[in-house]
C-alpha cells in the first residue's frame, strides 16, 4: 500500500474517519502508515483540519439526514 501516493491514502483514511468508528491507529495501520501520528500529521497538511473535526464533521452530516 506504501506505493499509493500520499494524497490518495490521505482521502481514503478521511472516507473511514467520516464513516466508521475505527481508531486513528486502526485506519493508519489499514490505509499503509505505521502510526496514527504520521496520518495526523499529513491530514492536517492536507485538509486543515485534525481527524476528529472530521469525523465530527461526517458525524454531524450523517444525523443530518
Amino acid at each position: 500500500m506504501a506505493d499509493r501516493p500520499d494524497w490518495l491514502r490521505v482521502e481514503q483514511a478521511i472516507h473511514l474517519l467520516e464513516t466508521t468508528p475505527r481508531a486513528l491507529a486502526d485506519i493508519a495501520e489499514r490505509v499503509g502508515y505505521a502510526d496514527a501520528s504520521s496520518l495526523r500529521r499529513l491530514i492536517a497538511r492536507h485538509k486543515g483540519s485534525t481527524p476528529r473535526e472530521i469525523r465530527n464533521a461526517g458525524r454531524s452530516r450523517r444525523l443530518a439526514r
